[in-house]
């Protein structure tokens, strides 16, 4: 890791209070998961992991800078729900100032969106799953990777949701028909969590170690791809849900 700035990436992480896990819900974590996150594994270590696996350099380049963007996109995320629950607060309020004669039609349909919960990012599996989503790359460097990614992090004993990010990043996902056809293990690679998705996301928006724009990923899928409809579809929702 001779060209990675270590002292700027640790700097990085206490800069965001990543360790704290401020956007985690620990509530939804299984044992298993709780198991290894109260083990603090640190970034250091998963690099080290990397590390161990033989991934080329501009891999784990890669990988943190993947991490750093999904952090990035967490955070977006977390304040447009917050300002969109603003919002609808703002609505029902002044329609209940306004139309006391439909208060009660009004507050149920408006407070049936207000009270869905703000979805928790949990900012483990998006450390984990951000640093070690390319790990495949250390035996295969074709769309198996991901597949090969999910069977090391199992080696490691990390949890099932960690091995769905790892397994889903790849393109926008893959459905089970592609996958199919390009000889992957017959099932759904579609990225569904929050986390997948931000993984997923994040990834999609960087060129090596360097951050694009999202037209730069379509405009590349589309010379490279051969059927790219579907993958620039699943990309510009996840786009959609996660920044706009």
């Amino acid at each position: 890791m001779s060209h990675i700035d270590k002292m700027t990436f640790k700097e990085f992480i206490e800069k965001n209070n990543l360790n704290n896990n401020v956007l985690s819900n620990q509530n939804s974590l299984n044992n298993s998961m709780k198991e290894s996150i109260s083990n603090k594994i640190s970034e250091e270590d998963l690099i080290k992991i990397l590390e161990n696996e033989n991934c080329p350099e501009w891999v784990i380049n890669h990988s943190i800078a993947v991490y750093k963007k999904a952090v990035e996109l967490s955070r977006t995320y977390i304040s447009k729900s917050k300002f969109q629950n603003n919002n609808l607060r703002n609505k029902l309020n002044n329609n209940e100032s306004n139309n006391s004669n439909n208060n009660s039609n009004n507050s149920d349909t408006l407070g049936m969106n207000f009270n869905e919960d703000i979805k928790s990012i949990d900012m483990d599996l998006i450390r984990i799953g951000a640093i070690l989503h390319d790990i495949g790359r250390s035996k295969s460097n074709n769309i198996d990777h991901g597949i090969i990614g999910g069977k090391i992090a199992i080696k490691y004993g990390f949890d099932d949701k960690i091995v769905k990010i790892i397994e889903r990043h790849i393109g926008s996902g893959i459905y089970k028909e592609e996958a199919k056809s390009l000889n992957l293990p017959e099932k759904d690679y579609i990225p569904i969590s929050l986390e997948e998705k931000i993984v997923s996301l994040a990834d999609n928006l960087h060129n090596g170690s360097d951050e694009v724009d999202i037209q730069f990923t379509i405009n590349k899928w589309k010379k490279r791809v051969k059927n790219p409809k579907s993958a620039i579809n699943n990309l510009k929702k996840q786009y959609n849900e996660i920044v706009l």
